[in-house]
């Protein structure tokens, strides 16, 4: 088994490394891993390398351990053993998904002892960050993806799985070139964990680590030229974001980068319809199109009434409204009974409530991530 020892003192790496960790997400002593494989399955592939780094000294050490023949592939998992007795904190991509399983189903394989993993906490940047493919606007969410993302390139071309042949003719000529192509692959992927912790500054800001800033409404115009009104909120994010990012639906459009986040919302001018919860306490009056107390309705002719339902207990309201999902914000509005989407009345006093619009915006920004 070979064992290569490397110090990195990219800006990248250290930089991010430092701001992570100053933002409390990740231990001081963290320890980031990756193994390259033969295949996906440990029952019919084996493991023939693991790549580890930390941050020392301002730098990143990297150290890779790598198995040249199936006989050595037993040390490689003492290797993981020890490490995982040394390092209560381990970070991955993708680790819980397959590095964790594949390491176990290749100790059982080897007929070796399974380590205890059960004192180790396992940070995996993949699963926390697959929740915002939408939000990126991303096709997939592989290391090299998010990387591009960032504006960050590799010398290293290959993926794992095009390696697996260069790894076979490694074993039958020994071309220290080509396992200078492997090394390089692994140790990439390594550095490329601490290139994207920047990352974790949208997770940060979906769950409310900005602040707003100002709200006013504005004339614009439809992709059909008619004419209207939205609300426009700029919030202030609490740590620069790493790369400019715009989602929307029908009813929210947001557009961030390193210093702003704007909300864009179109407002609904017009009547809506508020429904009485206890429609059993109401009459409808068809003629004047809404509903009554009983108390009241005692006094309208029988003829000119008839019990509420549900669909047809309501009051109506002309306004300028805001929509949100749910009820979020009361009295809620609607156009139809129970349609997802409910309005609440857009008014001076919520546009100088900066609390309150920056609780609509973790609404919005909630919808969006869904």
């Amino acid at each position: 088994m070979k064992k290569i020892s490397k110090m990195h003192t990219s800006y990248n790496c250290s930089r991010n490394m430092n701001l992570y960790m100053n933002l409390s997400r990740l231990p001081s002593d963290i320890l980031f891993f990756d193994i390259e494989t033969t295949g996906f399955s440990p029952a019919r592939s084996r493991l023939y390398l693991i790549g580890t780094a930390h941050m020392e000294d301002h730098a990143f050490a990297v150290t890779q351990y790598f198995a040249a023949s199936p006989e050595e592939e037993p040390e490689l998992l003492e290797v993981f053993s020890s490490l995982l007795k040394q390092n209560p904190n381990l970070c991955s991509f993708n680790g819980n998904g397959f590095d964790l399983p594949y390491l176990k189903g290749r100790y059982e394989q080897l007929g070796l002892e399974i380590p205890d993993m059960s004192q180790n906490s396992f940070y995996d940047i993949y699963k926390d960050l697959s929740a915002y493919r939408t939000v990126f606007g991303l096709q997939n969410m592989k290391q090299k993806t998010l990387e591009a993302f960032l504006g960050l390139e590799r010398e290293d071309i290959y993926s794992g799985g095009e390696l697996i042949e260069v790894y076979r003719t490694y074993q039958k000529t020994g071309d220290a070139a080509l396992l200078q192509l492997l090394l390089e692959h692994n140790q990439e992927d390594l550095t490329g964990m601490a290139a994207l912790l920047p990352l974790y500054a949208f997770p940060d800001f979906f769950a409310g680590d900005f602040q707003a800033e100002d709200a006013a409404v504005y004339p614009y115009r439809t992709v059909s030229g008619a004419a209207g009104e939205e609300l426009l909120i700029t919030c202030i994010p609490g740590q620069p974001l790493p790369a400019c990012i715009s989602c929307q639906n029908d009813r929210f459009y947001l557009h961030a980068d390193a210093k702003k986040a704007v909300f864009r919302i179109p407002v609904y001018p017009g009547e809506l319809k508020y429904f009485y919860p206890d429609y059993k306490d109401y009459y409808y009056l068809p003629a004047e199109d809404l509903a009554i107390h009983k108390s009241v309705a005692a006094y309208v002719d029988k003829g000119h009434r008839k019990k509420a339902s549900a669909a047809t207990c309501y009051t109506k309201k002309t306004g300028v409204f805001l929509p949100q999902e749910g009820e979020w914000i009361t009295p809620a509005f609607y156009q139809e009974y129970r349609q997802p989407v409910s309005y609440f009345e857009l008014t001076d006093a919520f546009l100088a409530d900066k609390p309150r619009i920056r609780q609509y915006c973790m609404h919005i920004l909630k919808i969006l991530a869904n």
